[in-house]
């Protein structure tokens, strides 16, 4: 199938020993006109192999053999950005053929930075220090220089007093980059009224709860696009 934009996995026993998987192995013309035909096809459709040479997967039980590598696995263009390894560390049993194991993961693999909390911000505390902040006035007659010197350096004076009084916070590994403010409004609002249309047989609860639920979700439609 052509590359699809959810993330799609072509994996199985293609019985073919394919030249980039199975580096060492000297391949004969059979198997390169066989294994292009695999490779090309998938290239064609946005497809990337992710066997890597080395990782063999076959081991000859009847009869002495060198390992080799006969299952494939080629993911398409949304998959390979969420692949990160992909390994045969399990034994094999009844079969010749072992186990193979991929490991996928999250492009933020590490948690967000810790960001001021701007709701919290200390404003009693805040509002007297930068009342008594005096800003003097520009340099006389000031170069291009002296005035981004002068304007930096009270810039960074007031940002340095909202820090201070600005908790920090650190948002959750699992937080979405896109949620602001109003999606957390909308959600507690919906929430709250279908909570209240499960215990109320009023009327007007049972209009309200689609309600605030489709606002809710169109909402949170448009933040996702435009991230």
């Amino acid at each position: 199938m052509p590359n699809p934009t959810c993330p799609t996995l072509a994996e199985g026993n293609f019985n073919i020993h394919h030249a980039f998987a199975d580096s060492l192995r000297n391949q004969s013309s059979t198997e390169l006109q066989a294994s292009f035909l695999y490779s090309s096809r998938a290239s064609d459709l946005g497809y990337s192999l992710l066997t890597i040479p080395g990782g063999f997967t076959r081991f000859s039980i009847s009869r002495p053999a060198r390992p080799s590598v006969l299952d494939l696995a080629f993911a398409s263009t949304a998959l390979a950005f969420f692949f990160h390894k992909l390994s045969t560390p399990l034994p094999f049993k009844a079969s010749d053929h072992i186990p193979i194991t991929m490991l996928l993961t999250h492009s933020i693999r590490q948690p967000p930075p810790p960001a001021h909390n701007w709701v919290r911000t200390d404003w009693p505390s805040l509002e007297p220090l930068l009342k008594d902040t005096s800003v003097p006035s520009t340099p006389a007659l000031p170069t291009r220089h002296l005035l981004e010197y002068w304007f930096d350096t009270h810039l960074n004076t007031l940002i340095t007093l909202l820090q201070e009084h600005t908790p920090l916070r650190r948002p959750s590994v699992r937080a979405n980059p896109w949620w602001s403010l109003l999606l957390s409004t909308l959600r507690k609002e919906f929430h709250s009224e279908s909570w209240k249309a499960q215990f109320s047989n009023a009327t007007q609860d049972t209009v309200t709860t689609p309600l605030s639920g489709t606002g809710y979700f169109k909402a949170m439609k448009p933040a996702k696009a435009q991230h």
